[in-house]
C-alpha cells in the first residue's frame, strides 16, 4: 500500500509538471498514463493476491482461499465464530496455511443435584474448572471424577458441597464434615468400628444429610452356662449267651448333661435384658446288663431270635435226643449244603434235620451247651443226632475231644428248606 500511495505521488508530481512545462506536454502527458496505469495495475494485483488454506472446526475440514496471513484475520473474514474459550492454532505446509479451530468443550456441571452446562479450556483438570466456577473444593467435598482429571468432552462432573454430620459414641461426641456417603462409610471413615451387636440409630446404608445425629449404642452380650446332670438307667435283658446265675455289663452307664446358656444384654455398660439363649443336653446313656439264660456257657457264640427257660428254649418245632458228637477241619473246608463252615454250624441227618434249620443242643446233664447252631453239613451219623463244628484242626481239636459224645437234646426250633446251595 505504501507503494501505491507513492505511486500516486509520483504521479501528481509528473502532471504539476507537464503544467509547468507546457512546451514538453506531449513527452509528460505519455509519462502521466503511464505512470496511472501502472499504479492501477499495481492496486489490483495487491487486492487480488490470495493463498489456499485448510480450516479444521469440530472434525471437519474445509479448503478456503484467503488474503490474510493472521488466525483472526482468516477467521474473521471466513465467519467463523470462536467462545472465548475456544483456541486457533495456524500452521503452514508446503504453501498451504492450516488453521486448525480447538473448541471449547462443552461439559454437564452438577452442583448440589443442579445441572447446567459450562465449557472447559482443554487439558484443564476438574478442579481448574471448578475454582474457574467460583467453587474451592474442601477435604471432605465430594467431586466426580476426581479433582486432577482432565476433562474431555463426555465429562460429566458431580460436585457436592461437605455439611456437618454429628456422631455420638463411646460417651464423646464429633461433628465432622460429609458429603454423598452412607452412614456405613462415613464411620469407616472417622475409624468407628462397630461390634456385632452394637446398634445404630440410622440404616447403615442410608446416605448422611446435612445436620444428621447418628448415634451408636456399644451393646455386649455376656453369656453364663450352667450345669445339671442327667442320670442314666440300667436295663437288664437275657443273654442266651451266659450261664444261669451270670451277670455281664454289655453296655457301661454314662450320666448326661443339660447345659443352659443365659445371656445378659448391657446398653452402653447398663443391663437392658436376660435370657436363656441356648439349652444343650448331651443324653445319658443307658446302662445294660446281661443276664445268663442258659444252662451252662454255650460253646457257639451265634444268637438267634429265641428264649431260654429255665436254661431250655421256651419254643421250638420238635425236640430230639440222643448222642451228639464233635468235629473240626481244615482251614478252608466247607459244608454240603454249602454254607460256610463256622462254629455254630452242625452236620446232621437231611431227612431228619433239614438243611437250613434252626436249633439249640445241651446235654442233658446242662453240663456241656453247644449252643444255637444251623444245619449245614452231613456225614457218617451212624446212631448220632448231630455232629456240631468246633472248629480248624489246628486250633480246636482238643475242644472237639472234651466234647466227645454227649447224650444231648437237640431242639429244632425252625425247620429248613433242605436247600443246597452248591447244586
Amino acid at each position: 500500500m505504501k507503494k501505491i500511495r507513492q505511486l500516486f505521488k509520483n504521479t501528481t508530481a509528473a502532471h504539476a509538471c507537464a503544467i509547468r512545462l507546457p512546451n514538453c506536454r506531449r513527452f509528460v502527458t505519455g509519462t502521466i498514463l503511464a505512470a496511472t496505469l501502472t499504479a492501477q495495475l499495481a492496486l489490483t494485483g495487491m487486492m487480488n493476491i490470495r493463498c489456499e488454506a485448510v480450516i479444521i472446526d469440530s472434525g471437519e475440514s474445509r479448503r478456503v482461499l484467503t488474503a490474510f496471513d493472521k488466525a483472526d484475520d482468516i477467521l474473521s473474514e471466513q465467519r467463523v465464530a470462536l467462545h472465548p474459550l475456544d483456541k486457533a492454532e495456524l500452521t503452514e505446509e508446503n504453501g498451504v496455511k492450516q488453521l486448525t479451530v480447538i473448541r471449547a468443550p462443552e461439559i454437564t456441571l452438577n452442583i448440589d443435584s443442579a445441572q447446567h452446562t459450562v465449557r472447559a479450556i482443554k487439558g484443564e483438570t476438574v478442579g481448574d474448572l471448578l475454582n474457574r466456577e467460583g467453587i474451592s473444593l474442601s477435604e471432605y467435598d465430594f467431586v466426580q471424577p476426581a479433582a486432577l482429571s482432565i476433562i474431555d468432552e463426555d465429562t460429566e462432573i458431580i460436585y457436592e458441597k461437605a455439611f456437618p454430620v454429628t456422631i455420638t459414641a463411646d460417651g464423646e461426641t464429633l461433628v465432622t464434615m460429609a458429603a454423598h456417603l452412607t452412614v456405613g462409610e462415613l464411620l469407616s471413615r472417622e475409624g468407628v468400628i462397630l461390634n456385632e451387636y452394637d446398634r445404630v440409630n440410622y440404616n447403615l446404608l442410608e446416605t448422611v444429610s446435612n445436620g444428621m445425629e447418628i448415634s451408636i449404642d456399644r451393646v455386649e452380650h455376656i453369656e453364663t452356662a450352667s450345669s445339671e446332670p442327667i442320670p442314666y438307667q440300667t436295663e437288664y435283658r437275657e443273654s442266651t449267651l451266659y450261664k444261669m446265675g451270670t451277670q455281664f455289663t454289655q453296655v457301661e452307664g454314662a450320666i448326661g448333661e443339660r447345659i443352659t446358656t443365659t445371656t445378659q444384654v448391657l446398653v452402653n455398660g447398663i443391663p437392658e435384658e436376660k435370657y436363656i439363649s441356648d439349652v444343650t443336653i448331651v443324653p445319658p446313656t443307658n446302662e445294660i446288663i446281661l443276664t445268663g439264660t442258659a444252662l451252662n456257657e454255650p460253646y457257639s457264640k451265634k444268637e438267634g431270635d429265641f428264649r431260654l427257660v429255665d436254661g431250655l428254649p421256651e419254643k421250638y418245632a420238635y425236640c430230639l435226643s440222643g448222642k451228639v458228637t464233635a468235629y473240626t477241619a481244615p482251614d478252608g473246608a466247607g459244608t454240603y449244603s454249602g454254607r460256610k463252615l463256622e462254629i455254630g454250624t452242625i452236620g446232621v441227618d437231611p431227612d431228619v434235620i433239614p438243611f437250613g434249620s434252626e436249633v439249640y443242643i445241651c446235654s442233658k446233664d446242662g453240663s456241656m451247651v453247644y449252643g444255637y447252631a444251623i444245619a449245614a453239613d452231613t456225614g457218617d451219623l451212624t446212631d448220632v443226632i448231630a455232629d456240631v463244628f468246633m472248629g480248624t484242626t489246628s486250633e480246636n481239636y482238643g475242644d472237639a475231644c472234651r466234647w466227645g459224645a454227649q447224650d444231648a437234646y437237640v431242639f429244632v426250633l425252625s425247620v429248613g428248606d433242605n436247600s443246597i446251595s452248591w447244586k
